[in-house]
């Protein structure tokens, strides 16, 4: 899939197009180490689940395999996509994931909302 600068804006992508897959809006998630910013994976294309799985399988391959004594802790923004590769690469068990959302008003942010979706 090619990132970067799309023939067609999203809303102009015909859905029935043969190339509709490699058209329209592009998005890049990011995996960064919260304590230290280190970059561990990213992956970019629509914003579909296949995307939050290939980020999530990069950063298990990538990682130390998280234990019921050593847990990974994952925070998201409000995409349900991540819970779904989450549980896809890793034990439930062994994982802490919550998601912090931001609150907008006419497109400024007036507050945050958190939530623990996995652990505790």
């Amino acid at each position: 899939m090619r990132c970067g600068p799309s023939l067609k804006k999203q809303k102009k992508v015909d859905a029935g197009d043969g190339d509709a897959d490699r058209h329209g809006d592009c998005w890049i998630y990011l995996a960064k180490k919260a304590d230290t910013k280190l970059h561990l994976a990213h992956s970019t294309g629509k914003r579909v689940q296949a995307t939050a799985n290939k980020l999530m399988e990069t950063v298990r391959k990538r990682g130390k395999k998280p234990t019921e004594d050593e847990k990974a802790t994952f925070i998201s923004d409000g995409n349900d996509q991540y819970i779904n590769a989450i549980l896809d690469n890793f034990e439930a068990e062994t994982i802490d994931y919550g998601q912090l959302i931001e609150e907008r008003e006419k497109g400024r942010v007036v507050g945050n909302l958190t939530s623990l979706l996995l652990g505790t």
